[in-house]
């Protein structure tokens, strides 16, 4: 029975199903404090770094997410890892695009094909920014093209 199945995305490090915070999706100060009390921890004890942390794919870097995750339960698994990225990996340019950069993203696009990854490195910014500007830029209410991280 589909009804049965459940959203993976919308389970917590305890494999609970999260509502939305009470707060709403963004996260307080305080969350943002507990995450990185939670990763700086968790670094000690697994001895690992923030950089394998923001980079790694392994079984020991995944185990040492679900451990962060579950200072905070009532968030999902995927929002404390995308948003620990965000605290731990390398800082990209944000802000408004210049017409310079979206240029240039489309001439690396038209290059590299969406390898995300490897135009995220030469134009400074996070790779789910130039997807999301490519694909906004080309096609306004398109779905993104599948990509490759």
């Amino acid at each position: 029975d589909k009804s049965k199945l459940i959203d993976k995305s919308k389970l917590n490090a305890f494999g609970d199903v999260c509502s939305p915070p009470p707060n709403g999706w963004r996260y307080t100060d305080s969350e943002v404090k507990t995450l990185r009390d939670a990763i700086d921890r968790c670094c000690t004890i697994m001895n690992i770094s923030k950089s394998v942390l923001s980079r790694g794919k392994s079984a020991i870097v995944l185990k040492a997410w679900r451990k962060i995750a579950e200072s905070l339960p009532h968030r999902t698994l995927l929002s404390v890892h995308s948003k620990g990225l965000n605290l731990v990996g390398p800082t990209y340019k944000k802000g408004p695009w210049s017409p310079g950069e979206i240029k240039q993203l489309h001439l690396l696009v038209d290059k590299h094909g969406n390898d995300w990854k490897l135009i995220q490195n030469k134009i400074n910014r996070a790779a789910m920014s130039c997807r999301a500007k490519y694909c906004c830029a080309k096609h306004p209410r398109a779905k993104y093209p599948r990509a490759k991280y």
